[in-house]
Parts: C-alpha cells; structure tokens; sequence
C-alpha cells in the first residue's frame, strides 16, 4: 500500500524538529511494517500522533462544558460518538427530523480526535466551528497523558471500555479492512503477541484502563467509566447514567414517550451502518463503513484458541487484580479502601504503606477484604517484597478469608522471580492441601521458575506427574519445557521432544521455533539451526524479527558476515505488516 493512502496518524511525515529530537530520547520500537513507535509518559504513540499529543498538551484551552470522549482503539467509540451526539440533539428544535447530524456525516466526522484531528499539525488549530457548546471531542489517549491540560476544569470525560478478547478481534478486522488485505491467522497471531506483550499503538492496554479506572474513583462528577458489555445488555439503564452524568437527564414524559427508544434505534450499529453516509466517504483515509461490523459480545470465540484466551485472562487478573470485583462490593468503606491500597501500591510505589494501612484498619475493626488483600499482595510480589506478601497470606488465614488461586500464582510467581524454588514448592503444596487445584496458569509459573533457575530435573518430574493426572499441557507449558531444557544443554532430548508435539496433537508456534533455534545457536549448531528456520518457513508459523535476529547474531560471532547479510535482506522483505489503531 502507498503510504500516502494509510491514516495520516501513522505516518512520521508530520513531526518538528523538536519532536524529532525529543524522539532521539525516548524508547523506540518498529513494528514489522518498519514503522517506527516510540514510548512517551508510559504510551506509545506512532510518530505523527505523537507530535498530535504534544501539540494537544501545549495548546488546548479547555472549556468548562467541554465534553471529551475517551477510549482504547475498537473499543466502542463509534456508538458513544453517535449516543453522546444524539442525546446532546434533543435540545434542539430541528425543522425536520432529517437535519439531525448523525444523517449527514459519520459520528467520527462529528466528533474529531484531539491528536489525530484536531491538532494533529499545529498546536493553535481554529477551533471557529467548534463555537457551539458544549464542544464535543474525543481521544484514544490515556488520562494521565491529559491530566495537565484538563486539571483545575469541570469539563466532562466519558471512557469506554470493552472486553479485551472482542477488542483484539474488532482490531485485527478493522486494520485487515484498512489495509485491503485478507485477514489471516498470522496476522491475528502477530497482533496478538504485540497486544500481550503491550508495545502497540496507544498501549500497553492494561495502563490505559487503569488510568481512567482510577480517574473514576478519584473525580466520579466528571470521569464516567462505562463498559460496552454493560451498555449491550443493559442499553435503557447505561444511556440514562450516561444521559445523567452529561447534566441531560431524560424527563419523565420523554421516557413515556419513548425518547430512550428513539435514541437507542438510531444509533444502533444497524442502523447507522445502513445510513447512506456511512456506506460511502472517508475520514483520515478510512472509508466509513469500516467503521461498523458485528458489535457482538463474545464473538471472539469464534477466533481464538483456548491458549491464546487463557493467555488473555492471565494477563489481565495480573495486571489489573480484577477491578471489576471491586464494583461489587456494596459497602462504601471497603469500595474506598480498595481504591486506597490499588491507587498507593500502582501509582506511589509505597507497598510497606499499604501494608500498615492494612493493619490500622484491622485494629480498628474494619477487616479489609479479598479484593483489598490481592492488590496488596500484587504490589508487593511485583516489587520483590515477597516475605511482606508472605505474612499477608498468614494474616489472610488468621481472619479467615479464603486465599484464592489468583493470589496463590501471584505470590507463587514472585518467589520464582527471586529464585526461591524451595519455598515456592511448599507455597504449591500449601495450595493443595487447602483444596485449591492448580489450573495450567499455576504449573506454567511453576515451571517456569524451576526452568529459569536451574532446576529442570525437578520441572521434568512436575510435568510428568501433570500427564499422569490428566493435566492437557499446551504449548506454553512445552515451550516453557523446551526453553529450561536448551538452557540445561541437553540438545538431543530438546529435539526428541519437539518432535513429539506433533505425536501429542499439539502445533508449535513462532516461540517454540524461536527458542529451539536460539538453543542451537547458542551451543554452535548453527546448521541445524538454519534446518529448524527452514522447517519453520515451510510447515510452521512465520518467522518474525526474532527468529532473523538470532540467526544474524549467530553468524555474526561465528564470522560468516555473508550469511549474516543474506538474512538481513530477507528481514527487511519480509517485514510487510503493521498495527494500526486509528479508531
């Protein structure tokens, strides 16, 4: 595709040379298109968006009605757009029912993006036809990234957010739409990995979220934090909250005459993907009707793995400790408790704080809660403060408040990350004997500690006794395996199990290919190295940046600069794919 046909925000077209020397100092990562992201304030932005952040942090002058609408990328924006628009409308006197503007132009035409639109080439843009109030804007940015230039206004920020499984799936759909091309399994796999590990467009996902998690907690009059399952199942009950929290609420009389209904109709993706505007022209190089698809929850399903879901919930009940339990809790004291210690622990680094909140508020004869102990017990694991998280399980035991499994493979993982394998084992049987059974997530933390310590023998027993109880190992859990048993030397009985996946009905993936070629390479079996990269290209999944590095350096030490050279000309041909969140 011409460059020039992709979203301007993508592009490095656009930026000063300020910006280009600010870039200079920050993290950078290319994806495998070659186009270039770098990390500002903990986000990372492609470069013209970037310069669209900077302007917008420099220049905007808030208006107290300003309303600014917030999300991650497919998350649900174009129908917030379009409710928010129409719940403003009703204001309005229209001449006739076909001047309302959603008929006219597409809700992404009406509601511009800060630092994609509005600023995206200068930090003093006209804002002349914004002169109507109140102004509507929306934002792919995480809140801390605004918290400067909004603070000290009463402006109104509304955040959707969307069960990451379905947003991994509209995303991969909507660049596969974007760039013209079929949307293929290793595309969904590469988006996928970028997704998990969270150097993508606007991410990491998990920063995102918290930032407007928190910015609810700490100002709930003007950070509404909606979520688009609830908004699915429950559509009457959230546009009233929505239409309460913008100072519209509906009257009594146009609830009785179905005014909840109309506004509902409207902006139904059906109906808004069959308007005629939507069916043709463009913003930012998009065609509108790329805009709308199925809006399903769920259907993610459809798409992945039972691995590649696993990884997801993973991820998310270690990054975020499960906020959404906190939303359930209805005794207001503990709902402000928990916001305490999870604001104290991710945001202030003061974990020994949070512990002696804790004590403070059991003295006082307020016991805190699961929720509470997990996200302290989060904080500290992260931080290496393991005996601290330690006494919490015993003082969690002394009030009689079941340790879940999450906890259990939070502080399991933590003695693996400090080497401690002979107090992780007994952390494990503890476990057990409390009738808790290990999921696949637990083994993997297991083995991956034992692995990476040293211990493959005692990692070979535990997965060994896994199949005797009839525990399916995927094929994290073997690349795990794999990844102890190439650090231990033992090359030949690596191969024999690699060989067996196939015998076990289990599909090697780019990491298992990944970590047997660097295995090999790093005990100077540099042809059956190249045997693996070509057994990779022809029958497993596509090599990625990785695969090329570890096959240049190899030959890089061992002097063969031509080899070297030929596999760098075939990583730049093969870098033909890129992540694009535009909306």
């Amino acid at each position: 595709m011409d460059p020039k046909e992709l979203p301007p925000n993508v592009r490095d077209d656009k930026i000063s040379e300020e910006t280009k020397k600010l870039i200079s100092s920050l993290p950078t990562h290319t994806d495998s298109q070659g186009q270039k992201l770098c990390k500002y304030q903990g986000c990372w932005y492609y470069y013209n968006t970037l310069q669209g952040v900077l302007n917008f942090q420099s220049g905007f002058q808030p208006q107290d009605t300003d309303i600014i609408i917030a999300s991650y990328p497919k998350s649900g924006t174009t129908w917030l757009k379009a409710l928010i628009v129409a719940l403003l409308e009703r204001s309005k006197n229209h001449s006739s029912s076909n001047d309302h503007p959603l008929l006219h132009d597409n809700p992404h035409g009406i509601v511009p993006f800060l630092e994609i639109d509005v600023f995206h080439e200068s930090s003093s843009p006209n804002l002349d036809k914004f002169s109507a109030t109140p102004r509507l804007f929306s934002t792919h940015m995480p809140l801390h990234a605004m918290h400067e230039t909004l603070k000290q206004t009463p402006c109104k920020i509304v955040y959707v957010c969307r069960n990451l499984k379905d947003t991994l799936i509209s995303t991969w759909l909507f660049a596969c739409a974007i760039l013209k091309i079929e949307p293929t399994r290793s595309i969904l796999e590469s988006m996928f990995k970028s997704l998990c590990n969270g150097t993508i467009f606007y991410g990491p996902f998990w920063d995102h979220l918290l930032s407007y998690w928190r910015g609810s907690f700490e100002d709930p009059k003007h950070v509404l934090f909606m979520r688009y399952e609830e908004m699915k199942s429950e559509p009457h009950e959230q546009i009233k909250r929505l239409a309460d929290f913008l100072g519209s609420p509906f009257t009594k009389q146009e609830e009785e005459s179905g005014s909840v209904e109309e506004i509902l109709d409207l902006c139904s993706l059906r109906n808004l993907s069959s308007l005629e505007v939507n069916k043709t022209g463009k913003v930012n190089n998009v065609d509108h009707k790329n805009f709308f698809r199925k809006g399903e929850v769920g259907d993610s399903k459809n798409y992945l793995t039972p691995e590649m879901e696993n990884k997801i919930d993973m991820i998310i009940q270690e990054k975020l400790q499960e906020p959404e339990t906190a939303t359930l809790i209805d005794s207001k004291l503990l709902f402000t408790i928990n916001s305490v210690t999870f604001t104290t622990l991710n945001l202030n680094n003061k974990a020994s704080e949070a512990v002696a909140l804790v004590d403070r508020l059991v003295a006082k004869g307020c016991q805190p809660n699961l929720v509470t102990y997990g996200a302290v017990v989060n904080g500290l694991c992260k931080r290496g403060e393991i005996d601290l998280a330690l006494l919490l399980l015993k003082k969690m035991d002394k009030a009689k408040i079941e340790v879940n499994l999450v906890i259990y493979n939070t502080v399991i993982d933590g003695f693996c990350q400090v080497g401690d394998c002979d107090i992780t084992q007994e952390i494990f049987k503890q476990m057990v004997s409390s009738g808790l059974a290990p999921n696949i997530w637990t083994y993997n933390i297991l083995l991956d500690g034992l692995c990476n310590n040293r211990k493959l023998e005692k990692a070979l027993v535990i997965s060994e006794n896994m199949q005797k109880s009839g525990t399916d190992l995927d094929i994290y859990t073997y690349n795990i395996i794999i990844h102890g048993m190439c650090k231990a030397g033992v090359i030949e009985d690596t191969h024999d199990l690699f060989c067996s996946l196939s015998l076990k009905g289990v599909k090697p993936d780019v990491v298992t290919y990944n970590t047997m070629i660097s295995g090999l390479c790093n005990n100077r079996l540099k042809h059956e190295a190249y045997a693996f990269f070509r057994k990779m290209k022809q029958d497993g999944p596509l090599p990625d940046d990785l695969t090329y590095n570890v096959l240049i350096r190899a030959h890089l030490e061992g002097g063969d600069k031509a080899a070297s050279a030929e596999f760098i000309k075939e990583l730049i041909s093969n870098l033909w794919f890129c992540h694009y969140y535009v909306a």
